[in-house]
């Protein structure tokens, strides 16, 4: 009976590889949407027929953002003009959104069957990168948020005595541990979209903006913002709360993100030299 050979794996020892994390994630009716997040430097979205789902308004003040429609038609409104862009080939099919400016989009009215965009961020002025060059910050942003939305709502359709201490079950209502929940979603989102440059309008203005003098309305939209992102990243510090989250990201992209943020660190220690 011949031995085995020195180089072969003992069957006892060897351990099987961890199973590699899906590349995309899907998320529930009303607001139905699939995130391919194949390609770390582009985001394809899907929106079934009949989704909700939109991008909600915000800006970006160190990325600049394009929309490529792949299928279908969407509905977008960048600064103040809004328009519905068709796929490429039947339309523009490409929207382009500058850093700084306010922009949102989602799935056009009357169009059948699946909705299609490809979605690239290039990072603006940051010193990490190259402009021309397509960023990872924006597939980084999409696995953290939703990683947090899913865990919260996979934590909502589990048992309420199973997410609640002795104490909480018994000193707390249903309602208010439900409600107390979903603020500590809110303040994770608005760490993470404060930590990934990602700035919602809370107040949207727009519509009495003629009657305010200059730039007035945009710069009640935007103090507001900073200030509700600003105190939720002073909370986060103060509980030690972080907006990227490894555990919601492969282990890949996760290198890349720390990578990314020793030599953000490098650059801010040699500015102040």
């Amino acid at each position: 009976m011949s031995s085995p050979s020195p180089d072969s794996p003992d069957p006892s020892t060897t351990k099987s590889k961890p199973k590699s994390k899906s590349k995309t994630i899907t998320r529930p009716p009303p607001t139905s949407v699939i995130y391919d997040l194949t390609h770390p430097t582009e985001t394809t979205i899907t929106l079934p027929e009949g989704s909700t789902w939109t991008s909600g308004l915000h800006w970006h003040e160190r990325h600049r953002e394009e929309l490529e429609v792949v299928r279908g038609a969407v509905w977008v409104r960048v600064g103040g003009g809004e328009r519905a862009v068709g796929a490429v080939g039947e339309g523009d099919g490409v929207v382009k959104v500058g850093r700084g400016v306010v922009h949102e989009w989602r799935r056009a009215k009357g169009v059948e069957g699946d909705v299609v965009v490809r979605e690239r961020s290039f990072c603006v002025g940051e010193g990490v990168g190259e402009e021309d060059e397509p960023d990872v910050g924006k597939s980084v942003f999409f696995w953290n948020v939703n990683g947090i939305i899913l865990t919260t709502s996979s934590s909502d359709n589990s048992s309420t005595t199973s997410n609640q201490s002795f104490i909480t079950q018994r000193l707390l209502p249903r309602a208010l541990f439900s409600k107390m929940g979903e603020y500590t979603t809110l303040l994770h989102l608005f760490i993470l979209f404060h930590e990934l440059d990602n700035y919602p309008v809370f107040l949207d203005l727009s519509l009495i903006q003629s009657s305010l003098s200059g730039n007035v309305g945009r710069t009640i939209e935007r103090l507001l913002t900073y200030f509700i992102l600003g105190l939720a990243a002073v909370v986060g510090r103060v509980f030690g709360l972080e907006g990227v989250r490894e555990e919601f990201m492969p282990r890949d992209l996760g290198g890349v993100w720390r990578e990314r943020g020793r030599m953000r660190r490098r650059m801010g220690r040699g500015k102040m030299e």
